[in-house]
């Protein structure tokens, strides 16, 4: 697997001094308000010399948006040209994308995690860059990291990038009328920051450090915890509540500023390994999405740490509460050795700050252990 640097040259991107060395927090604007158009125009318009925009998103979120976009562009007097984004992020696509055009002002994603996640690497080292999410599904559209797929849609790298985007604007509208599946995955792939984090020394970090790790834990034990089963179930209604709200800007919001505050040092850890590593396998790619497969990886890594089994059937139950089972079977992969599987997770972990060494064996064995631990419909 080529490293990241690699990756962003196969894409044509400069990268210069490696960016991991510096703080990417935040977006420099970040507005949670009703329709986008006004806070697009509001952009370009604070903005010098912006003629040209490229938009980048998939069928689905420009239904969402594109009608107020195409008012707000058309109010500043700014020439827009939207490309489709075809389902992955992959090199190809992005080489596509930032050689189709001399290089725009501006560039805006829309849509879920892959399309900003694609979008911010054709705008990276050459323009500003705008994430307009359609769903509250991951945290792509604020973090400072881009995460690319092959074009059979399994993962390659990671790359850090320069910054965060520029601007984030978040309707909560959008949240309420994506299926309620992409929010309840946005709360599992959030709260995998909180047992991730929870593996770094506290000894090891210094007081940023220290406060991304409290921004996690707070993250779970508030806005998740408490009120993310009730946003769920709003989203099914299509309603915009004060829970939906507050839950989508978390996971929005919540594990970018954690993991700037750390430097990335939790991106590879046990869950998302797992997620990334099940991708290739049975009908994975169809049958769950990116949040489930993390909150599986997160029940994995809790049984390898010996967590009390009332406290990882609670948590399997609480996963399973916002909506889907948590057994290999519902993920796609029930027809895979769990051998064969956790040998695979095993092989990956490079990076993975467990407090022991643990072998193969005691992934498989960790695996089973969520396999056999009852489900939110078992007596």
């Amino acid at each position: 697997m080529p490293d990241t640097d690699e990756l962003a040259a196969a894409m044509g991107i400069d990268r210069g001094e490696s960016p991991a060395t510096s703080l990417r927090i935040a977006p420099r604007r970040f507005t949670v308000c009703e329709g986008v158009g006004d806070r697009i125009e509001a952009f370009l318009r604070e903005q010098s010399g912006i003629s040209s925009v490229t938009v980048i998103g998939g069928e689905r979120g420009y239904a969402a948006v594109r009608a107020e976009l195409d008012a707000a562009f058309e109010r500043v007097g700014v020439e827009a040209v939207y490309r489709s984004f075809e389902g992955e992020c992959t090199v190809s696509a992005v080489r596509r994308h930032r050689g189709a055009t001399d290089g725009p002002d501006l560039v805006v994603g829309v849509g879920g995690g892959k399309a900003l996640d694609t979008a911010k690497l054709v705008a990276e080292g050459r323009c500003p860059v705008v994430t307009v999410p359609t769903s509250a599904a991951t945290s792509a559209g604020w973090a400072a990291l881009s995460v690319v797929y092959d074009d059979e849609g399994c993962y390659r790298g990671g790359i850090p990038l320069a910054g965060c985007p520029d601007a984030l604007v978040l309707d909560p509208s959008a949240v309420a009328d994506a299926p309620a599946r992409y929010l309840a995955n946005g709360v599992m792939d959030a709260s995998a920051k909180f047992f991730e984090t929870s593996l770094i020394d506290r000894d090891e970090v210094g007081p940023l450090g220290a406060l991304g790790r409290s921004v996690a834990q707070d993250l779970y034990a508030r806005p998740l915890r408490d009120y993310a089963t009730t946003a769920v179930a709003d989203a099914r209604d299509g309603e915009v509540t004060p829970a939906l709200e507050v839950v989508s800007e978390a996971v929005v919001a919540g594990p970018g500023v954690a993991a700037g505050l750390l430097s990335d040092r939790t991106y590879l850890t046990m869950p998302h390994v797992f997620c990334y590593t099940l991708l290739p396998f049975g009908s994975v790619q169809s049958d769950s999405f990116h949040g489930e497969r993390v909150a599986y990886g997160v029940l994995v890594l809790q049984a390898l740490l010996d967590r009390p089994a009332p406290d990882l059937r609670a948590l399997k139950r609480w996963y399973e509460s916002l909506g889907e089972s948590m057994t290999l079977a519902n993920l796609g992969a029930g027809a895979v050795s769990i051998d064969r599987l956790g040998r695979t997770v095993y092989d990956r972990l490079a990076f993975n700050l467990l407090p022991r060494s643990v072998s193969a064996s005691d992934v498989i064995a960790a695996i089973e252990t969520v396999e056999a631990t009852p489900s939110a419909t078992d007596p």
